[in-house]
């Protein structure tokens, strides 16, 4: 049976210190698996540091903490150094050249520093620290982790494991170490997807479960954000993910996902589609989703919790949409594989978070800015998820394109069996499953669409939700809203009983520029658009004319309040009309 590090260290009674020091070895074992001498030097000074801060070390145990974390051919080194533990001596700087260490006559430690070209080469071999895609990376031991603070937080570790004097993570990241790595710029392989125990290849140019092969994971592999679910399997054979498919079924998640689709299959593979497309690390569907949902318990919420327990909660961040115009929020995105939003709520979105949104959603360059780190721009890669009870207003017509419509119309009783879903990993499992069949299906439309003359919906047709998303636009859309109202036609359409006008406003109640004030009027008085950025009169004229059945043509009109130079008064505004010219 195996220990874990948190089982040991509750037995060992430990201060907060001296478990952050052990958990802290505990990450350079894993992450150093590569690097063999560094990886001996990692069990040499667990096991000093036990030593020294346990009275009584039970032997078994740390002889079975270190065989679950390092690898299995140093099992003969690992027992021959715990069998001389009693005499068992420790001088870091010589395991770890990068250290200066000051001692005092009786040998001990009085202060650590570091020789900064040593250390970075320490880091650089160590954490294979290089750039993927627009972000530094470093490896972790099972994957690549993505993002500034997350490689200033690994500085900030070892600084800690070591007891370095006054070593600045942001310092040693802004100079050497930040230089070194430029020079090591790979790609992303989107089609390799991250398991804990081994990597799923996906093939793009055959998109079937048949050309879905599993792989080991490796430190040569781009790998990112590894998902929380694994493969079983003895030794990996060209039919091992055909078995985990052929053998993996979870009735209490098949029924969850019925009933979050109201029973509706085109709803349900959208859901899946959806979960699909979260695993693969790319932005190429440009889309984000929204789910709507009016009732109470109508599901929501545990179909987010559900997908993050897959996702992994170190891969998932929590932005809501007034947070993609705050100064430091975007930064949270970058190393992401989901965005879930919080509830979405009702009312116009401000310019600079729409355009931030929609650059999000599209994968296209976005400033973002963290403390104490110079500003930069990457592309998110984290698909983007919001809540909303009642449909929201987008003023913004391409934001509006942005975006799938899924409703939660089933109403769950007040103990619903979904929360459990979240702790059941063959649930998680399953879920995985189905979204690799998603993801395979909207691969396969990519694929049609690349080959043929016709475009192909990426996400599965739904007639509930293009019924949902009519509603939507319709509600959006202000011009289709004031088109709605019952007086609108008729205001419209209506015709003067003689063609001459004595005032300007007389004039402009039969024209479409009239129109399109009363339309702004209208628009201010409901709060509908900030200063300068309502809708063009070209746009309301071609909105009105398709929702209401009409058309435009011009007529002969005489404004006498307008005279030209010559004296006339003959205009040929364009009216709206319920005949075509």
């Amino acid at each position: 049976m195996s220990i874990t590090a948190k089982d040991l260290i509750n037995q060992l009674n430990l201060t907060q210190s001296q478990s952050d020091h052990i958990e802290e070895c505990i990450f350079l074992i894993k992450c150093s698996k590569h690097n063999e001498k560094i990886h001996k030097c990692a069990i040499n000074m667990i096991i000093y540091k036990l030593k020294q801060y346990a009275h009584k070390i039970n032997l078994e145990d740390v002889a079975r903490l270190l065989a679950f974390y390092a690898d299995s051919y140093l099992k003969e080194y690992i027992n021959q150094k715990l069998q001389n533990i009693t005499e068992y001596t420790y001088r870091p700087e010589e395991d770890f050249n990068f250290l200066r260490v000051s001692r005092n006559n009786e040998g001990q430690i009085l202060r650590v520093s570091y020789r900064t070209s040593l250390l970075v080469d320490f880091l650089k071999d160590v954490f294979l620290i290089k750039f993927i895609g627009e972000d530094v990376a470093f490896w972790n031991g099972k994957e690549y982790r993505l993002g500034t603070s997350a490689c200033l937080d690994l500085i900030g570790k070892i600084s800690s494991l070591f007891d370095i004097d006054r070593l600045k993570p942001s310092d040693l990241y802004n100079t050497k170490l930040i230089k070194g790595a430029l020079s090591q710029t790979n790609r992303a392989n989107a089609n390799l997807i991250p398991l804990k125990n081994c990597v799923v290849k996906i093939d793009e140019r055959n998109p079937d479960i048949e050309h879905v092969k599993v792989q080991p994971i490796s430190t040569a592999l781009n790998i990112t954000n590894s998902l929380n679910t694994s493969v079983k399997f003895d030794t990996i054979s060209e039919n091992t993910f055909i078995k985990f498919a052929n053998t993996t079924y979870s009735k209490k998640a098949d029924i969850a996902f019925n009933e979050w689709a109201n029973y509706d299959p085109d709803v349900r593979a959208n859901l899946e589609e959806f979960v699909g497309v979260c695993l693969y690390q790319k932005q190429f569907i440009r889309k984000a989703v929204i789910l709507v949902g009016s009732k109470p318990r109508c599901g929501k919420s545990s179909f987010c919790d559900f997908l993050k327990a897959l996702i992994g909660e170190e891969n998932t961040s929590s932005l809501s949409a007034n947070n993609f115009k705050e100064r430091f929020s975007l930064s949270m995105l970058v190393g992401k594989r989901l965005n879930i939003g919080a509830e979405l709520a009702r009312g116009n979105l401000d310019d600079l978070t729409v355009a931030n949104l929609k650059a999000c959603i599209t994968g296209d360059p976005v400033k973002i800015e963290e403390k104490g780190i110079p500003a930069t721009t990457f592309c998110n890669q984290a698909k983007i998820i919001f809540n909303c009870n009642e449909l929201p207003h987008f003023q913004d017509s391409a934001l509006l394109s942005r975006f799938v419509l899924i409703p939660f119309e089933h109403q769950f009783p007040e103990t619903d069996f979904t929360d459990d879903l979240t702790h059941d990993q063959n649930a998680i499992n399953y879920l995985f499953l189905l979204g690799i069949k998603g993801l395979l299906r909207v691969l396969a439309r990519v694929r049609q669409n690349k080959m043929g003359k016709t475009y192909t919906p990426l996400f599965t047709p739904s007639k509930r939700i293009a019924e949902y998303t009519a509603k939507f636009e319709s509600e959006s859309n202000h011009i289709i809203e004031y088109c709605h109202l019952a007086e609108t036609k008729e205001d419209l359409i209506r015709q003067p009983e003689k063609k001459e006008f004595n005032t300007e406003q007389e004039y402009l109640n039969y024209t479409v520029k009239g129109a399109y004030i009363r339309f702004k009027a209208w628009c201010n008085d409901n709060g509908y658009y900030t200063k300068n950025n309502y809708p063009t009169c070209a746009k309301f004229k071609d909105t009105a004319c398709r929702v209401l059945g009409i058309f435009t043509r011009k007529e002969n009109y005489t404004n006498l309040s307008k005279l030209d130079r010559t004296g006339k008064a003959r205009v040929q505004p364009l009216v709206f009309s319920v005949t075509p010219k």
